[in-house]
């Protein structure tokens, strides 16, 4: 450490003056120490999401955000609430249903996902819904001949509330035996995906 003088006289001042302000033996000047410049070295740390453990739900149900269990099924993955009993189906596995009567494959989306437990009031089937892949708005599409609809997210699935399934699968064989034409999807101004099967329906409350 270099000694330490009076910036009056230039005479040597005792090693406290670097810390608090003193007064020169030679000449009475007061010395007050220079401001100490202090550097500071913030670190930023990003900490992100960790992924899902093992067993842990990804996705959230769409009616009443509780965890739900997947498992791959056919072409795709399946998501089933334990609490509605609602069914989450990925483009893929819809597609497949749509496409042929696969019946492994419907027997294996009538396995349960666990057991459910219908708790409280019954979910509004009608209220609108996000895809509970992206967050996005689903469009509700009506199922030809019955009082169901479905929930569908273009990008990613789509979303069926409890024993609307069967209701799909049998609308979708009924009109690949041709009970139900493109003349009367047509009739009903439906076109594109899902044409053969579904015609749009009014959202009710």
């Amino acid at each position: 450490m270099s000694a330490l003088a009076c910036t009056h006289c230039g005479g040597s001042l005792p090693p406290s003056a670097a810390t608090a302000p003193v007064t020169c033996s030679y000449c009475g000047t007061t010395s007050v120490p220079a401001p100490r410049v202090v550097e500071r070295v913030v670190e930023r740390i990003v900490v992100a999401a960790p992924p899902p453990s093992p067993g842990e739900a990804r996705l959230r149900c769409p009616r009443c955000a509780t965890g739900m269990p997947e498992r791959p099924i056919g072409p795709g993955v399946a998501a089933g609430c334990t609490s509605c009993g609602g069914l989450w189906l990925d483009t893929a596995v819809v597609e497949r249903l749509r496409a042929v009567h696969d019946g492994a494959l419907e027997a294996e989306l009538a396995r349960p996902f666990g057991a459910v437990f219908v708790a409280g009031p019954t979910p509004n089937r009608h209220a609108a819904i996000s895809c509970p892949v992206c967050g996005g708005p689903t469009r509700r599409l009506e199922i030809v001949d019955t009082i169901h609809g479905v929930d569908v997210c273009d990008a990613h699935g789509t979303w069926f509330d409890r024993h609307e399934l069967r209701a799909f699968i049998e609308a979708e064989t009924a009109a690949r035996a041709g009970d139900v034409t493109p003349e009367d999807m047509q009739a009903a101004g439906v076109g594109g995906f899902f044409a053969r099967l579904f015609r749009r329906g009014p959202r009710g409350g």
